[in-house]
């Protein structure tokens, strides 16, 4: 029976080369943009979970509130990680990281301006899943001055040689011994990186002091606890470890200074949601959002029912063409559910031949999709049994509902009526097939115009005033090496005619710039204000098309203008000084002591970021 339903499905698709092939088509393109933002979707969900321990590894950071911001770093001091080991029984082991931004590496010959690295502790391999290649992960980074390569950074530096107990150079100062290469990182982290060195290296690593947050901690919690569980008790911890320090910073206590609307506490999320679903603020890379996932997926199901909608149509408009086919079955003593049957296998199988062929045009088109969305999307994900099982269902649930309509419809023609030629369609089916048009075209123009939105808004972001300039100005990055040649290296950068100024900064917008809280002038002792800082030289603002509203910049004729700052417009908003220029804003100096800062000038608003 099978067998004959096979061979009339093929004479059918033979007979009707033209409609099949326009059928076919239709399911291919829907299927194989089904299939993108299905691998997209699936690599979003796949973030850190290779990790052995993944449901049971936490990040801590910081929850506040200071002055008039609202805050949630990442970040943490330097005792959190270590003292909640100490303090809390469900914390197995913890470790750090500390980013080293654009380090010269230096091996022999070999020298590399490097953003790859991050410093962290003994323990990181305690934790994290990643696999060593050589040395032994429980001892790698024990000793100060220590570091692990990643595979393709050793083959980098060392070639064919054996890189293990080589030494390398941190900027021309510092030296570090290779113990450890381990893979690289897998794309689907949070973070990646090209080396880990000691943290233990440094003195400052092991400092006390609370009210800093420098440092990425993660927390190895047993089995069957969660973060609720620690959060409970994270109160008492702040009170016992913050609150001495807020008394003798600011002469208040803990409970006074979060009485005038300050708050100051921790938080964990889980390694698994920080990818889609942190709340916090800024990230060590860039991450994902949960709501491009659910919007992309129902773009992806509105694309499948669309190429679904359309397979239907055009069926039943082909139903006069098989009318006689069905009247013929059915006098030669086929009975409905046979028909229905038939059509249905027709349908099937024009939908295994179209994800074939989507199969195929996704393998063709990968390479630039992958350029797109700055990923690295394979077809490994076919060894995945979970995708493998998603495409198989995405290929019977095309079958069956873009068939299912046209089978019955077929399958219902009265004998009689089409012997006689005499097809007419019912107008409740015409009203049906008409809705589904209309049903196609609303689809088909809402997603046309949410393309066009997002093309507007993507335009906007590339072409907004931003309050500085960026075209034809190059960011030479790593500064703080010329040390007090900086001012000598300027000066023959503007030997050159095409280039017409240079300045120097600590950051550049885009880049991230450092915070800070300060004080209004005679305000009291818990009224703290949240300030973004960069520090830049004389020639900074013209260099990047900075204009002064108001006062002056920093000149070499001031002398004293190492005690003054520049302010934009929206922090003197936040100061509510009416004539800002000569008032002071109170920052905090060495030993939290306080010094007064003189405002001389006001700069326009520009985007940090």
């Amino acid at each position: 029976m099978f067998k004959n339903y096979l061979l009339t499905t093929l004479r059918t698709i033979i007979k009707h080369r033209g409609f099949t092939f326009i059928n076919v088509t239709g399911l291919t393109i829907g299927m194989a943009c089904c299939i993108m933002i299905l691998l997209f979707i699936t690599n979003e969900l796949s973030y850190d979970r290779y990790h052995e321990n993944a449901n049971q590894i936490y990040r801590g950071g910081i929850d506040g509130r200071l002055g008039d911001r609202d805050f949630m770093t990442y970040t943490t001091a330097a005792p959190f990680a270590r003292t909640m080991v100490e303090e809390f029984p469900e914390v197995i082991n913890a470790t750090r990281f500390l980013k080293g931004s654009n380090k010269l590496i230096s091996y022999g010959d070999s020298r590399f301006i490097e953003d790859g690295v991050y410093y962290t502790d003994s323990t990181v391999f305690d934790i994290f899943s990643w696999e060593m290649i050589k040395g032994n992960p429980k001892t790698a980074l024990a000793g100060p001055g220590s570091i692990v390569f990643t595979e393709s950074m050793a083959l980098k530096y060392f070639g064919k040689e054996d890189p293990m107990n080589k030494t390398v150079t941190f900027d021309n100062d510092r030296e570090f011994k290779v113990t450890g290469i381990m893979k690289d990182v897998p794309e689907n982290s949070h973070f990646t990186f090209d080396f880990l060195a000691s943290l233990s290296t440094f003195d400052w690593s092991r400092n006390e002091y609370w009210l800093s947050d420098n440092y990425a901690s993660y927390l190895l919690l047993q089995d069957g606890f969660t973060d609720e569980v620690i959060e409970t008790k994270i109160r008492d911890f702040v009170l016992k470890y913050v609150g001495p320090q807020v008394q003798e910073g600011l002469g208040i206590s803990m409970e006074e200074w979060e009485k005038s609307g300050n708050r100051y506490g921790y938080f964990l999320e889980p390694l698994t949601g920080i990818y889609l679903n942190s709340e916090a603020t800024m990230h060590m890379a860039p991450v994902g959002d949960k709501k491009y996932v659910i919007i992309f997926s129902i773009v992806a199901l509105f694309i499948l029912v669309i190429a679904c909608v359309n397979f239907m149509n055009l069926t039943t408009a082909k139903a006069s063409n098989r009318a006689l086919e069905v009247g013929i079955r059915k006098v030669a003593g086929a009975h409905r559910g046979q028909l229905i049957f038939q059509f249905l296998n027709e349908s099937v199988i024009l939908s295994f031949i179209a994800m074939f062929l989507a199969l195929v045009l996704v393998y063709l088109l990968l390479p630039g999709f992958n350029n797109l969305t700055q990923k690295e999307l394979s077809f490994a994900y076919l060894a995945n049994s979970r995708f493998v099982g998603s495409i198989i269902a995405m290929t019977l649930f095309v079958a069956l509902f873009a068939g299912s309509y046209s089978a019955i419809s077929l399958s219902s023609f009265r004998v009689i009526t089409v012997l006689k030629g005499k097809i007419q369609s019912g107008s409740k089916k015409s009203f049906f097939r008409s809705g589904l048009v209309v049903f196609q075209f609303v689809i088909s123009i809402g997603i046309i115009i949410a393309t066009i939105i997002v093309s507007n808004q993507l335009n906007y972001m590339q072409n907004k005033k931003l309050g500085f300039k960026k075209e034809n100005v190059i960011v030479v990055e790593r500064p703080g090496a010329l040390d007090d040649q900086l001012k000598a290296f300027k000066e023959e950068l503007l030997r050159f005619p095409d280039i017409l100024l240079a300045g120097a900064s600590t950051t550049v917008p885009g880049a991230g710039f450092s915070g800070n809280v300060y004080q209004r002038e005679n305000s009291s002792t818990d009224e703290l204000i949240h300030f973004q800082r960069v520090t830049g030289d004389y020639d900074f603002p013209a260099t990047m098309g900075m204009k002064i509203k108001a006062g002056r910049y920093f000149s070499e004729d001031f002398p004293g203008d190492s005690m003054s700052v520049v302010i934009n417009e929206s922090a003197v908003k936040a100061l509510a000084y009416e004539n800002p220029v000569g008032r002071y804003l109170i920052g905090f100096g060495d030993n939290d002591e306080k010094v007064r800062l003189e405002i001389i000038g006001i700069v326009e608003d520009f985007h940090t970021q």
